[in-house]
């Protein structure tokens, strides 16, 4: 094979590739959309909007909006990976204040946390860190982020947030105390489709691909994602990103 029956091939495959992502992408938006839906039905129907309902009924649409929830989980998680696995995508980078951008992401997840019974405590710094970054794929970095560490916790458990910055680096710290991550397993961590075994013992439903997710778009941003984690004692994650600060 010459050079340019070669160079013909790599770009099929790569068309090829790219369908197959468009594909994907369309599909989980589709599903995503009709989840959504039924979560918002069975919402209604657990506060009562169209009648009170009995101690079981409550308990099997509990379940059944649980289940939803983990499947809306999966579905995104396949959106992003289908947006974030080509090296090649766009990004949009902004002048950003983190703090702003923490904060709306701990927002996001107060329901969540008020639910599961996991606070959220957040030391803020005392000052706006500013970074340079895609603010909506930095958004879904935090969310896998915040998402674990709430799902893994126990009830009762806090979830500790910081933010620091230096002359080379901001961090973005997330820490739990929850079921933490078998030594063994840490280096698959970052692999696409790994779960560990005593996270899906925990929680039977996921996709394995929201750290995956995560780790290239720190990648993306120059920057890194780092795990420290004990079984049984909690995981601290910690996104890495280039200071702005000279």
């Amino acid at each position: 094979m010459n050079p340019e029956e070669l160079l013909q091939k790599i770009e099929k495959l790569e068309q090829e590739n790219q369908n197959k992502r468009e594909v994907m992408s369309l599909v989980a938006h589709e599903l995503r959309t009709s989840l959504t839906a039924q979560k918002w039905m069975l919402s209604m129907f657990l506060d009562s909007d169209f009648g009170p309902i009995t101690d079981e009924q409550k308990n099997a649409l509990t379940q059944g909006f649980s289940q939803n929830e983990h499947l809306i989980e999966i579905v995104t998680d396949l959106i992003n990976f289908s947006q974030n696995d080509d090296m090649h995508i766009s990004y949009n980078i902004v002048e950003a204040n983190l703090v702003s951008v923490v904060d709306a992401i701990i927002a996001e997840f107060s329901s969540e946390s008020f639910k599961r019974g996991v606070p959220i405590l957040f030391t803020k710094p005392q000052k706006e860190i500013i970074a340079h970054i895609d603010i909506d794929k930095i958004k879904i970095l935090l969310e896998n982020l915040f998402s674990n560490a709430l799902k893994y916790s126990n009830k009762g458990e806090g979830v500790e947030v910081a933010l620091t910055q230096d002359t080379k680096n901001i961090n973005i710290i997330v820490r739990d105390h929850g079921i933490g991550i078998p030594e063994k397993e840490q280096e698959q961590l970052f692999g696409k489709f790994f779960r560990a075994t005593n996270a899906k013992e925990k929680e039977s439903v996921g996709s394995g691909l929201g750290l995956y997710t995560a780790y290239m778009i720190a990648k993306h941003h120059n920057g890194t994602l780092l795990c420290h984690s004990k079984e049984s004692i909690g995981t601290t994650f910690t996104l890495v990103l280039p200071s702005t600060v000279s």
